[in-house]
Order: structure tokens, then sequence, then C-alpha cells
């Protein structure tokens, strides 16, 4: 009796062994000054032998969910993000997200005038899924104005 009952006690672990998602605040908000920026990063390291996938949910003041954003930079180890949609991250490799919000964005001039997305569409609650229980990653970033950045807490810096 005791080799049926001891296997069946470890289901209800073995149940929560993979976290799949982790939801977290992003604390600085888009200021209201003329042409402020507030920029917002986020990185996502695979740390397995595998290719795993993601899928990161945004959210803003309102509670709607962001369906798009204006990347600032795209290339050198940066990529562009669609928030809802599944992302495939290589193993061992780190994906870098990286846009700004401005409050009178249409009041900028020069090349970056279309990569600025409004105050409006701002985040303020993210989520990232992982999506495969074979595969850990870790989660960082950060929201903010330049001179008073917000770490972002994704799983209190460890893995899931």
């Amino acid at each position: 009796m005791k080799k049926l009952i001891a296997p069946l006690l470890l289901l209800p672990s073995l149940a929560f062994a993979h976290t799949s998602s982790v939801e977290f605040p992003i604390q600085a908000a888009c200021s209201t000054a003329d042409k402020s920026v507030t920029d917002f990063k986020l990185e996502i390291t695979n740390l397995s032998d595998n290719a795993t996938h993601v899928r990161v949910d945004l959210w803003d003041q309102s509670g709607n969910s962001l369906n798009s954003i204006n990347t600032l930079y795209s290339g050198d180890g940066y990529t562009d993000l669609t928030p809802g949609s599944n992302l495939s991250i290589p193993a061992h490799t780190t994906v870098r997200f990286y846009t700004s919000y401005a409050y009178n964005y249409a009041g900028f001039s020069g090349d970056n005038i279309n990569l600025h997305n409004p105050c409006s569409a701002s985040p303020v609650m993210g989520k990232i899924s992982h999506l495969d229980a074979n595969s850990q990653i870790i989660a960082q970033g950060f929201s903010g104005r330049r001179e008073t950045l917000f770490n972002l807490n994704i799983n209190n810096g460890k893995p899931f």
C-alpha cells in the first residue's frame, strides 16, 4: 500500500513545479511634460539548451491590451515586440526590446519622430507566459525617464 501512496503524494507538487506565466507592474508612467520621454526595456533570456517560446502581454492604464508597439531599436541584439504574439528564443540567447513613450510625440522632429509611442499607449502592467515546460527563462528590464529608472520586478529575478 505504501508503494501506491508515495507516488500519489508527489502529484500535487509536480503540478506546480513549472510556473507558466508571471505578471509584473510597470511603475513609470509616461510624463505629461511637453516632449518628455519615458523609456521601456525588456530582456528575456533562455537559460536552456533548446529553443523556447514565450508570449508577452502588456496593458495600458485603462486595462486595455496593447496590440502593437513601435520599437525604437531593431538589430544589434534588439528585436521587435508584438504583444500577444508568440516569440521563439534560441538556446542560451537573450532577446531585447526597447521603446519609448512621449507626451507630445507629434512635436518631435528628426529620424525618430515615428518611433515614439503616445503616452496613452504606455504599459502599466505586463505578463510573460513561458509556453514550454522543458526550458527555463529569466526576464528583467526597466521603465522610466532617463534620470529616474525603475527596475521591473519580474518573478523576483528568478528563472521560471
